[in-house]
């Protein structure tokens, strides 16, 4: 019966039955009742709270292409604008701000120079917005970039999994020329220096 009222009533009504305007004095009310407990609460409790959101929120930077200035720029300025006027909101208003004016210049840009390149102003404006991409090709261009991160990742281990084996092999050279025995301190040494070989700090 509630099926065929829904189905039969203009769209305005059903939207009226389905928001229960009769249960929002209650939440208000507490809503009331819970303000002062939370206000109560001082500020230092809540930063820990706020250290941890802040790292959970840094460790997206690595997502970023710093190499694309039109990605680079509105990050930097969403990141320094942040800390500087305490608000959240400032910061990504900065961002999505200098992002659409870095993507009206370029546009501009592209626009004038068009013919240089032997383009149509046709051709700019459809390859313009890459809002407009169809997710399929979001997707591959997001894949390509993280399988891109692990090899940069997994050749920076394979470099310093090199270093070690090198420092490893100079600490030996150095012990035997020293003429040390084999026992289970000499090795004991040898790996320590070759941590601080790898390591010289």
């Amino acid at each position: 019966m509630v099926c065929k009222l829904c189905c039969r009533a203009p769209p305005g009504v059903v939207v009226r039955r389905a928001f229960n305007f009769r249960a929002l004095p209650s939440r208000l009310s507490l809503a009331v009742f819970f303000a002062p407990i939370i206000s109560s609460i001082p500020p230092y409790a809540t930063g820990h709270a706020l250290i941890l959101v802040g790292a959970l929120m840094i460790e997206n930077l690595l997502d970023i292409d710093w190499k694309d200035y039109q990605q680079a720029i509105p990050a930097f300025i969403t990141i320094s604008v942040i800390p500087l006027t305490y608000s959240i909101a400032y910061g990504i208003i900065g961002g999505v701000m200098s992002y659409m004016l870095l993507w009206f210049l370029l546009l501009i840009y592209d626009i004038i120079t068009c013919r240089l390149y032997g383009k149509s102003i046709r051709e700019v404006l459809i390859a313009a917005p890459d809002v407009l991409k169809p997710y399929e090709v979001m997707e591959a261009e997001e894949i390509g970039r993280q399988f891109d991160r692990i090899e940069q990742l997994r050749k920076e281990m394979e470099d310093a999994q090199d270093m070690l084996a090198a420092s490893r092999q100079i600490a030996e050279d150095r012990h035997a020329s020293k003429g040390g025995d084999n026992s289970v301190a000499a090795a004991k040494t040898v790996d320590d220096d070759a941590k601080t070989a790898a390591n010289p700090v």
